[in-house]
């Protein structure tokens, strides 16, 4: 979208608010009502459903796919004019602004924070994926001294992962930052149907269907374990470049894979619901995906790497199994584990979904917000109710 949007907040109706209540917040990221996103259009919509964000207005200031062409960038420097008479106009006690480590998406970061200015405006800024290591241009003397001025603008940054936030200290060092988790906008875990009884063990991808990803290895460990005689099915849910080569079925499992493509809602759900075990065995630089949040939700033990902050998230043998990138053999082994261990895979759901009521759901997501907001936001005192 490479318009300037505006989205109204959405509260439940079950959840009533006193909106005067609460803080008056600027949010700055892609519009949580694109029809198809990626985890920071689903983080948008999550944010839009919390109290502590009822008095939000939620604003696009644009996205060309993360192509730096003139057009594009001249949309975005428009939109980011027409902010910052936003912010001269209206009284917020805090700008929130959703960022990625990626090329166009830190430019976007840049371009926002110096329109926004020296303003008595509280600024937070929160990371999702990526890794400061990939970018070599930041780190070219003048862009870094004017990043650093930038970057210490801002209140708090707030990252998904320690090596996100290790690589931003090495070239910012002093500058405040605390971590963060994105969250489900639903508090309680999903009833399971499908039953880890039976001999069959359903695995289930769900995301970008790109080869860092894992899901070649995904299907190669599928492959192998078949050979060795496990009654064993896998769905990949998602799209992406790799999912017609994944689709001329490279392994020969037949049957035994399923490629649903784009799923979203009430089929998404039943997805989750339908497995026994969630794998991602991605080496994509990630901050924390939403289809990890979801799995633990439905009660899915989690295979995966340590990739972003999956290694905190995932405890190994406890929330599932952790294995190397890139290694087909050691993703073999692990699913191995929980195709002949069904008491162990039962009490790995059973801390999945404690872990999401804890830790990753709408409960916890709001306690975090408030937060934040009462040590960095302005009190709202300043507006009349």
């Amino acid at each position: 979208m490479s318009s300037f949007t505006e989205s109204a907040p959405s509260t439940p109706a079950s959840l009533p608010v006193d909106k005067d209540h609460h803080r008056r917040l600027l949010v700055i990221g892609p519009d949580p009502d694109r029809p198809i996103g990626g985890g920071v259009v689903t983080h948008m919509r999550s944010l839009r459903g919390l109290n502590a964000f009822a008095r939000a207005e939620f604003i696009d200031i644009g996205d060309v796919q993360g192509k730096l062409d003139s057009r594009g960038i001249l949309s975005v420097l428009r939109n980011i004019g027409m902010l910052k008479n936003r912010i001269a106009q209206r009284e917020y006690d805090a700008i929130v602004v959703n960022a990625s480590i990626y090329d166009f998406s830190l430019v976007k970061l840049y371009l926002t924070l110096r329109a926004i200015g020296k303003g008595r405006i509280p600024i937070l800024v929160f990371y999702h994926g990526g890794l400061y290591e990939k970018l070599r241009w930041v780190r070219s003397p003048p862009t870094l001294a004017a990043a650093n001025t930038l970057s210490r603008r801002v209140a708090c940054s707030f990252f998904l992962s320690e090596q996100q936030e290790a690589g931003f200290h090495s070239l910012f060092p002093g500058v405040l930052t605390e971590r963060f988790s994105t969250f489900s906008s639903a508090s309680e875990p999903l009833v399971r149907i499908s039953s880890t009884e039976g001999r069959t063990l359903r695995l289930l991808f769900c995301g970008r269907v790109v080869r860092e990803k894992g899901v070649f290895e995904l299907v190669e460990a599928t492959k192998r374990l078949s050979e060795a005689g496990a009654n064993i099915k896998v769905t990949i849910a998602g799209e992406g470049e790799a999912l017609p080569e994944i689709r001329k079925d490279p392994g020969g499992l037949g049957a035994r894979l399923d490629c649903l493509g784009y799923v979203s809602g009430d089929a998404l759900i039943d997805a989750y619901l339908a497995a026994d075990v969630f794998v991602l065995p991605t080496y994509h630089p990630e901050g924390l995906p939403y289809a990890v949040i979801e799995a633990m939700r439905a009660g899915l033990p989690v295979v995966c790497t340590g990739a972003g902050s999956l290694a905190e998230v995932v405890e190994d043998g406890v929330h599932g199994l952790r294995v190397p990138p890139k290694d087909p053999t050691a993703l073999t082994r692990a699913l191995g584990v929980l195709y002949e261990d069904r008491s162990r895979l039962r009490d790995m759901s059973i801390a999945a979904q404690t872990r999401f009521r804890e830790r990753l759901g709408r409960r916890a997501a709001e306690s975090f917000y408030e937060g934040v907001f009462a040590r960095f936001a302005r009190s709202g005192s300043h507006h009349s109710h």
